[in-house]
């Protein structure tokens, strides 16, 4: 798995003017629930890829058992439940990743501490299917065998944990499967840690396209903010004046602000 990529010396946070308040004031970052609040396609992207791969499968063996598990893991494998559940900021090396919402928020993500995890997204198509073939063969192989060791008798109740384990596994990789041709936004995603164990009233709900969304915050702590991007659908020195107000309110001196097209690459 792609997950030992250094992280970048500062990562963006792309973000609407409640985004920045909410960054500077309460030093977080808002971590919508993946599959419920990020575009559709977003989220379609890596469960089609698994679909289409079960599919292609058909005519990949003779083996009844084989055939069996391919057909049990299509059937259940609906992008739903605790396998699949997560927490997610998507954050960018770039400062003016596609569809800017106002603001590219730069901070050193080097040390990012216990409240989140930061992985890179995978736009290989070639890495992304090797990935869910080799997932899938170790569950599949595991099923075979264990049918074999303890007998037919005992198929149908081996087959459920086998593909349950399929889904487990592949979950959190869906959250980081981008299409290629977004490859040039760099992205990582920044995964809230103990989302699913923290109360009831950390997670709180936003509206996003008049829908409401579950969010958890992730606490970035003491990371350095050292820029604020303004990307070029706002007018810039009337913002700049404005956000340089906000900051001084809140006490957060040092943090350059520039125009998003200066620091994109």
């Amino acid at each position: 798995m792609p997950g030992d990529a250094p992280v970048p010396r500062r990562l963006f946070h792309a973000a609407d003017a409640a985004g920045v308040e909410t960054v500077v004031r309460r030093r977080a970052l808002r971590a919508l629930d993946w599959r419920l609040g990020w575009d559709g396609p977003l989220v379609r992207y890596g469960v089609e890829l698994v679909e289409t791969f079960l599919h292609q499968r058909a005519d990949a063996t003779a083996d009844p058992l084989r055939e069996q598990f391919r057909r049990a893991t299509l059937l259940n494998f609906n992008p739903c439940g605790s396998h699949f559940d997560g927490f997610v900021a998507r954050l960018f090396e770039c400062a003016e990743p596609q569809s800017l919402p106002g603001y590219a928020i730069g901070f050193s993500a080097a040390h990012a501490g216990a409240s989140m995890q930061l992985l890179p997204a995978i736009y290989s198509h070639e890495q992304q299917l090797a990935i869910v073939q080799m997932l899938y063969q170790c569950c599949e192989d595991y099923f075979v065998s264990a049918v074999h060791r303890f007998g037919e008798q005992h198929r149908t109740e081996l087959l459920t944990p086998c593909w349950d384990k399929f889904r487990q596994c592949i979950g959190t990789c869906l959250m980081r499967f981008r299409a290629p041709a977004a490859c040039h936004e760099r992205e990582w995603i920044a995964l809230a840690l103990g989302a699913a164990a923290q109360a009831d009233d950390a997670i709180g709900f936003v509206v996003v396209d008049n829908r409401l969304v579950p969010v958890v915050a992730i606490d970035i702590g003491a990371l350095p903010l050292d820029v604020i991007a303004i990307g070029a659908a706002l007018p810039f020195e009337s913002t700049r004046e404005a956000l340089s107000a906000f900051l001084r309110r809140q006490r957060t001196h040092g943090v350059a602000i520039v125009r998003a097209s200066s620091l994109a690459t």
